[in-house]
């Protein structure tokens, strides 16, 4: 009984690593938009734009 406790307990574990790497990616790809965004709105109002 306390062996398939355990895996489950290893189970659980491993899923919620996943998650907060699944999140982590996620949150830097939201970084890269926002820093792309950014710095497209910039060069145009450099160029002129309004």
């Amino acid at each position: 009984m306390k062996s398939i406790f355990k895996h489950r307990l290893v189970k659980r574990n491993e899923i919620r690593e996943f998650e907060q790497l699944e999140e982590s990616v996620k949150y830097d790809t939201d970084l890269k938009h926002d820093r792309q965004k950014d710095s497209a709105l910039i060069n145009y109002y450099m160029m002129g734009g309004y």
